[in-house]
């Protein structure tokens, strides 16, 4: 009998968007797989167990509680992750067998092809970060340098080992296909919006803008991880050359590597109406995506077809027209212009983006609901979990079945 294997970082019950994607991907192949099923994660909080059966077995490793903020700390910890996952892989799959796995941590996918070339199992990678590509946009790596050459190599060698990669966003094809030699072998599955769960708070009743004495002004925000590759230096800036008039706030709502410098530059430069919530409790996601008049996506310059930002598609679900700040033909751009969800905005132009934020301040309140409906619209008929779901199941196990 053959085994469907996953490994992921991220699993039931981390509270992030990888944990939220990856446990309703395996619970969906797990409802339609005919043979054994293994998942392995660092998660060692079990909790309660939502994968029951005698042919369901789920494997936690521990990850180790270091400073995810700290670069040193996370190399360390996604070493011994991809150590633990790589004896794993070695002495449970068989050749024959399926291995779906994501690009993070990013060192198992080179561990994985490697193991493939020997063992002869089908590989299905999720690509959710392009290395190593993404280090040079997060400011961690030069193009000039001889590591980085290499790493590029060895990268591309990984990623055209796999038998599917599955890309969530049509930028990120067009990058994967240039790395690999059969572009024919990328499916384009983007992600959805947890419509079910997630609904719009009322803003007089949202907790978090009466917390924070910002429920009669009117609000931008941006939710979620504050990481290295957001750009959000830019958001800064603009908010530093008037972005903001009388009426209107700004939230920086989530944690992160950037957390800390984004709290010294509102102090050190004034900034009034801006704040830097840090973390917010998961049992308030609904009121956190509600707590905006427009949701901000920021990406940093150089970030086209290396990540899609997963928060864009909670927002939509939330109700919320959207502000990216990215590189012209991102995929999220895409979507904002086929619905006529939001508004765009190049990377590194904050004089541009106070711009629109002021202009955005200026519209007729029932242009910005209207917007509104047509992302919580756009979220219900394009990117429904049923939909997207059953693309998955399509590809990872009815593919593998025809292919046994």
């Amino acid at each position: 009998m053959k085994t469907l294997h996953f490994f992921t970082e991220y699993y039931y019950p981390a509270d992030n968007s990888t944990s939220f994607y990856l446990t309703r991907i395996i619970h969906a192949c797990a409802k339609a797989w005919t043979g054994s099923l293994r998942v392995f994660c660092a998660i060692d909080n079990p909790g309660p167990e939502q994968l029951t059966g005698d042919r369901i077995r789920i494997t936690r490793f521990k990850g180790g509680k270091l400073n995810k903020n700290s670069l040193a700390a996370r190399l360390v910890k996604f070493l011994l992750i991809t150590a633990k996952f790589f004896c794993a892989a070695l002495f449970r799959v068989r050749r024959g067998d399926t291995v779906f796995a994501v690009t993070n941590p990013a060192f198992l996918l080179v561990c994985l092809a490697f193991l493939r070339k020997i063992r002869k199992f089908r590989f299905v990678l999720l690509v959710y970060d392009i290395f190593p590509e993404v280090l040079i946009a997060g400011g961690l790596a030069s193009e000039r340098s001889l590591k980085y050459r290499l790493s590029l190599r060895i990268f591309n060698w990984a990623y055209d080992a796999a038998d599917t990669l599955i890309v969530i966003g049509r930028d990120m094809r067009d990058v994967v296909a240039k790395k690999i030699h059969d572009p024919s072998k990328i499916e384009f599955i983007p992600n959805w919006s947890d419509t079910e769960n997630i609904v719009s708070v009322p803003k007089e009743k949202n907790p978090i803008l009466k917390r924070y004495g910002v429920e009669n002004t009117f609000v931008f925000s941006v939710a979620g991880n504050m990481g290295r590759t957001q750009g959000l230096d830019n958001i800064v800036e603009a908010l530093s050359r008037g972005a903001l008039d009388g009426g209107s706030s700004f939230l920086f709502m989530g944690g992160g590597a950037k957390l800390g410098e984004i709290r010294s530059a509102i102090e050190s430069r004034k900034l009034d109406r801006v704040t830097a919530t840090g973390w917010i409790p998961a049992e308030e996601q609904n009121a956190m995506l509600s707590a905006c008049d427009v949701a901000v996506i920021s990406l940093a310059k150089g970030m086209y077809g290396l990540s899609v930002p997963s928060k864009s598609y909670f927002n939509m679900a939330a109700g919320k027209p959207l502000l990216l700040i990215a590189d012209p033909g991102s995929e999220i751009e895409r979507v904002i212009e086929e619905h006529d969800i939001g508004w765009h905005v190049p990377p590194e132009d904050p004089d541009a983006l106070a711009d629109v934020m002021r202009k955005i301040r200026a519209l007729p309140r029932e242009e910005i609901v209207s917007r509104a409906e047509r992302a919580r619209r756009t979220a219900l008929e394009n990117f429904s979990e049923e939909i997207i779901l059953k693309r998955y199941r399509q590809t990872i196990v009815d593919d593998s079945e025809k292919k046994s």
